[in-house]
């Protein structure tokens, strides 16, 4: 029996169906009921019911079937989606598709060619070099998926290459991006014990440790519950949603407050960059890894400073709940060695990290010298047109000891 992949794409969001033959004869003929022309489908009550009815029938052979129940009986009678076999992979056709499904649940149908139209060109002018040059991935964090292996006998660890037939385990929940940064729900399973200890233990505290201000000041539940940080000076907490600082000395003067909490914390930058990458890792897709195992041997294993492309970091306004956890992966498409092969964005709140991923087989270049590394930054129109940038050297061995402090502004800002 063949199977058939077939993709939806959602205003909720989309997901792909590996069906037989069977399953996809009475799929399409549910789904294409109408009889309609339009190039994509319509909820209505009687599609609702005949989903609910394919369930019935096929649900114990195929649990997936459960999860596009669940996404059609949420949708509203009316509404509009997308399906079908070969959805394109190309970032850029994908875009203009996911453009089209939110106008078509926005506008009058008289108004989606013109309203579609308009946002393709937009898109184009502001994004077209750079989807020219990448694919672009966004993990959901919202829903619980695991990357990578679902089956435990399948599951090679891609950081060590450990299986279960050579001794390896998989016991531990292993997640993409730190528990402790709010991440409950994005799992890798191709992470076996050994190196997820490893990681736990060695390099994500670096990660971690950067954010611990904002994790306190944002109430963000880790492993071990809400964050209470205990500085030479001071103590932050967060009780019934406000954070709470205790401090022996506070300073107020006409402009702001600002709070010293003394040396408390240790950082090794290069740590936290190898964290960083170590997150870009586990969210590529198994085939996207050829070409990056040096990137993850010098990941996985403590090894002498090494220079290493600079790290751009900001704070960005509009993000006060903690809600903002995202990461979004730019892959390069094509052979322009001008550009890395991998770009990652990590955000937090409202503080922003982009990072190269270092020592790719597939570059040319290392970017760390001016000229390449501002081309490779020139591409990127949604970083360089924004301002109060600072690009950070991230590639010290050595243990740091940091001098935390904040200030805040009468303007409501908080700077940490």
């Amino acid at each position: 029996m063949s199977t058939v992949t077939i993709e939806f794409m959602m205003q909720n969001g989309g997901f792909r169906l590996n069906v037989g033959d069977q399953l996809y004869g009475d799929l399409v003929r549910c789904l294409h009921n109408n009889r309609s022309l339009e190039p994509w489908t319509t909820v209505t009550q009687e599609i609702k019911l005949g989903i609910a009815e394919l369930v019935a029938n096929y649900g114990k052979q195929m649990p997936h079937l459960h999860k596009l129940n669940k996404k059609i009986q949420a949708m509203q009678i009316g509404e509009k989606f997308l399906v079908a076999e070969g959805m394109p992979e190309d970032t850029s056709e994908r875009s203009e598709l996911e453009a089209l499904v939110e106008v078509l649940n926005t506008y009058d149908i008289s108004q989606v060619g013109a309203e579609w139209a308009r946002r393709t060109a937009e898109m184009k002018s502001f994004m077209g070099k750079l989807l020219q040059n990448y694919n672009v991935f966004t993990p959901r964090l919202d829903v619980r998926i695991t990357l990578g292996h679902a089956k435990k006998d399948e599951r090679a660890c891609r950081f060590c290459g450990g299986t279960l037939a050579s001794g390896s385990s998989f016991t531990k929940v292993a997640h993409a991006v730190p528990e402790a940064l709010g991440n409950k729900t994005l799992i890798l399973g191709d992470e076996c014990d050994i190196c997820n200890k490893y990681f736990g233990d060695n390099i994500e505290p670096h990660l971690i440790g950067s954010f611990d201000i904002y994790r306190a000041f944002l109430g963000v539940r880790g492993k071990n519950g809400l964050p209470h940080l205990k500085y030479p000076c001071a103590e932050i907490t967060h009780r019934d949603g406000i954070p709470v600082v205790i401090a022996q000395k506070i300073e107020f003067t006409d402009t702001s407050i600002f709070v010293e909490l003394g040396e408390s914390r240790k950082l090794t930058p290069a740590k936290l960059y190898r964290a960083l990458c170590k997150i870009t890792l586990s969210v590529l897709n198994e085939q996207e890894l050829s070409g990056l195992e040096d990137t993850v041997a010098w990941v996985r294993n403590d090894q002498p400073s090494v220079v290493l492309p600079k790290v751009a970091t900001n704070v960005l306004p509009g993000s006060s709940d903690g809600s903002e956890l995202s990461v979004t992966v730019f892959t390069r498409k094509n052979d322009d060695h001008n550009l890395p092969h991998v770009v990652t964005e990590f955000r937090f709140g409202c503080v922003i990290y982009v990072y190269i991923l270092p020592f790719s087989r597939l570059d040319k270049q290392s970017f760390i010298i001016d000229e390449e590394y501002e081309k490779f930054w020139s591409c990127f129109p949604m970083y360089c047109q924004t301002k109060n940038w600072k690009f950070e050297d991230f590639h010290c061995t050595t243990e740091l000891t940091i001098n935390d402090s904040i200030r805040v502004e009468h303007s409501g800002q908080t700077k940490i």
